[in-house]
């Protein structure tokens, strides 16, 4: 077996993918502290997100759980320029492997008023957060993507 040789900024983004993409070797107890966090975030919402920033990442009390976008680039500075696109793609991977059905979450009335757009010729847009791999795929999950 021949030894890998990577260059410095190579390597980085290789150990960002696999470091990310081997989530079915996270220890059971991990996913299960992490579950149970994010569960409780989603219930209990700012409350709790709050609650385990102060735990986990110090913040303190007047601070806000925002990052800014000055922090945002200051952190992407602070990276070869190879690394966050491999964060990204590696995000998307792992979202694609996790995303749950989310048909059942839709509003009333929704895909009723798409089709009804869609068939006077509407012009339909989508602005979000997303990634894009990741907003089609949450589209396609719900039944929108036709749209």
């Amino acid at each position: 077996m021949s030894m890998r040789v990577l260059e410095a900024s190579e390597a980085a983004v290789y150990v960002a993918e696999k470091l990310v993409s081997r989530g079915s070797t996270i220890a059971p107890k991990v996913e299960r502290t992490v579950a149970r966090i994010v569960g409780e975030i989603r219930a209990k919402g700012d409350e709790a997100l709050r609650k385990y920033a102060r735990e986990l990442d110090g913040l303190g009390e007047k601070e806000s759980v925002l990052v800014s976008r000055r922090e945002l680039e200051a952190a992407r500075r602070q990276v070869s320029p190879e690394f966050a696109p491999a964060i990204e793609r590696a995000a998307v991977r792992y979202y694609l492997r996790v995303c749950p059905p989310i048909g059942d979450r839709l509003c009333p009335g929704v895909p009723a008023a798409l089709s009804k757009l869609s068939r006077h010729g509407a012009l339909l847009g989508l602005v979000t957060g997303n990634l894009t791999r990741i907003g089609w795929h949450k589209l396609e999950r719900a039944g929108l993507a036709s749209y």
